[in-house]
């Protein structure tokens, strides 16, 4: 739904769903992807009502998820050998 206010241009009502399944994943469901994801949008909208200090704080949220992400991802079995086979 963020994606979609955000399109429409009403940037509060996509920062208020962002921060809502930001919340929800970083407290219950536990999604690194999904916070990545988030966190991309929240700095996109925040940005887009001038809100520039905010915004960098989201985008080194998103550096952050994206680096735990990468290292997730190093570690994987199924990564390693695929990348062994090429």
């Amino acid at each position: 739904m963020g994606h979609v206010f955000q399109g429409l241009g009403k940037y509060v009502m996509a920062e208020k769903y962002f921060e809502i399944v930001l919340s929800m994943s970083e407290n219950e469901v536990r999604d690194a992807d999904l916070e990545f994801h988030c966190c991309c949008g929240l700095t996109l909208v925040t940005v887009s009502q001038n809100k520039f200090q905010e915004a960098f704080s989201y985008l080194f949220r998103c550096i952050e998820k994206c680096e735990n992400l990468r290292g997730f991802n190093a570690n994987s079995d199924p990564i390693k050998i695929s990348l062994g086979d090429t």
